[in-house]
């Protein structure tokens, strides 16, 4: 029971992520059917390719594969949280509770920086009526 609640847990930290990035996407962009275009692409790249990117960049040339490195360690890893399935589908013992808070305040660190950049572009748009 103690490894569904883990979980959901994590599952609901790393959506905080995706909300995030929605929610700042829906600022920059003018379109919602841009945002969430741009949205799935991202998150689902992310949960795709997020966690090969550091191995591609090991086997790159030393300018594109810094660039891939830094991007790699710039992504929000909301993977992880998929990852977690795995120990639950093959009956794993509970995670420690220090790897489900780190994990906890790596997202909910991301999901803040991405809500504070929603307000700081939302505060310099120009706001009309009409």
């Amino acid at each position: 029971l103690l490894q569904y609640a883990q979980a959901a847990w994590l599952h609901w930290a790393a959506l905080g992520v995706v909300v995030g990035m929605a929610i700042f996407g829906s600022v920059l962009f003018s379109a919602p059917s841009v945002n969430i275009t741009i949205s799935f692409i991202v998150v689902a790249g992310i949960l795709t390719l997020g966690g090969y990117l550091h191995s591609i960049a090991s086997r790159m040339e030393p300018n594109t594969g810094i660039a891939l490195t830094v991007i790699y360690f710039l992504l929000p890893h909301i993977e992880w949280a998929f990852d977690f399935r795995d120990l639950v589908l093959h009956d794993r013992p509970p995670v420690h509770f220090a790897a489900v808070a780190t994990a906890t305040i790596y997202w909910y660190a991301y999901t803040a920086a991405l809500l504070t950049a929603s307000w700081i572009a939302f505060r310099r748009k120009t706001l009309t009526l009409g």
